[in-house]
């Protein structure tokens, strides 16, 4: 069952009392796990559609973050696919960058540390790839390639996976997956 967070329709999380503190009435600071039984309901309503008990907490992909070596180059490529920064910080020296998709929800971090002495993982054996939901496959994948992106897979179906997808190497080396369902 999907719970969401206050920004979606007005309900809340546990997560939400760490930031403000619990609402009035609410036994979620007796709970270890779990949402407050007086605010949170499930978007689906059905015959048990009453406040309920959640023995683990909602969560949501927040975002993905990857390592770049070239933050001015990174932030060209993703902006040509549309995404826009949602805001940065520096922690420690290294420049963190978030960039997301307007309406959307999940963004990825960019990060960019310029006193990095050991090469990013150059086989990028540690990611597989970072895969988007878009509504054009193929109008994307083109898009990548003119920003500076390199062809992994052209746009097929994958019938196992119930996608019709394309693969994109971005110019850190990084795979990106661009598909939408079947």
């Amino acid at each position: 069952m999907y719970w969401p967070r206050r920004s979606h329709r007005g309900y809340t999380t546990r997560s939400d009392h760490r930031r403000s503190g619990p609402e009035p009435g609410c036994s979620a600071l007796l709970r270890p796990v779990g949402v407050c039984t007086t605010l949170a309901k499930p978007l689906s309503p059905d015959r048990y559609s009453h406040f309920v008990s959640v023995t683990r907490p909602a969560m949501e992909l927040a975002h993905a973050a990857i390592c770049v070596s070239e933050l001015d180059r990174a932030m060209d490529f993703y902006g040509e696919l549309g995404f826009e920064e949602t805001h940065r910080f520096t922690l420690g020296g290294v420049e963190n960058v978030y960039v997301g998709k307007p309406d959307s929800d999940g963004d990825l971090q960019l990060r960019y540390d310029s006193d990095r002495t050991t090469p990013i993982a150059p086989s990028r054996a540690d990611t597989d790839h970072v895969a988007f939901t878009v509504d054009d496959v193929e109008a994307t994948f083109e898009t990548a390639l003119d920003a500076g992106g390199a062809a992994v897979l052209e746009p097929t179906e994958i019938e196992p996976a119930g996608a019709y997808a394309a693969f994109v190497e971005d110019p850190e080396g990084y795979t990106l997956e661009f598909y939408r369902g079947l």
